[in-house]
C-alpha cells in the first residue's frame, strides 16, 4: 500500500501508475486471508471460506476486506507524510551517491543507536 501512496503524495494524483497492481493483488489476498482463515474480522467471526457462504456474509467479508485495506492505505499515507522529509533527504543522497549503506540509510532517517549487521561479501 506504501508504494501507491508515496506515489499519490509524492508524483500527484494524476501521475499514479500501475506499478503498484501486483502490491495490490498481494494485499487483497492476505486481507481476505485475516478475513476468511484466521478469524480477524470481530463482524465475519470465525468463518471457512472453503465452504459456500450466504450472498449476506460475502458482502460482509468484501466490506470487512475493503475497510481493512482502506484502513492499511490510509495508514501507509499517514507514516509517509510524517516522514516525508526524512525521506527526501534520502532521495537527495540516493541521486548524489546512487547507493547507500544501512548505516548511510539509517543516519539520514536520523535513526539512533540502531546499527545493521556488515554483510559478508563472501556469501554473496
Amino acid at each position: 500500500m506504501a508504494g501507491r501512496a508515496a506515489e499519490e503524495i509524492f508524483m500527484g494524483p494524476d501521475n499514479i501508475t500501475s506499478g503498484a497492481s501486483s502490491d495490490f493483488q498481494s494485499a487483497s489476498s492476505l486481507a481476505y486471508a485475516m478475513i476468511t482463515k484466521w478469524g480477524m474480522s470481530e463482524k465475519v467471526g470465525f468463518i471457512n471460506s472453503s465452504q459456500k457462504q450466504s450472498d449476506q456474509v460475502q458482502s460482509l467479508v468484501d466490506n470487512e476486506v475493503k475497510k481493512l485495506l482502506d484502513d492499511s492505505y490510509a495508514q501507509a499515507k499517514s507514516i509517509i507524510l510524517k516522514n516525508r522529509d526524512k525521506m527526501e533527504n534520502l532521495v537527495q543522497e540516493l541521486i548524489k551517491k546512487e547507493t547507500l549503506t544501512g548505516d548511510e540509510i539509517l543516519q539520514i532517517l536520523n535513526v539512533k543507536g540502531k546499527t545493521l549487521p556488515k554483510m559478508n561479501k563472501s556469501l554473496i
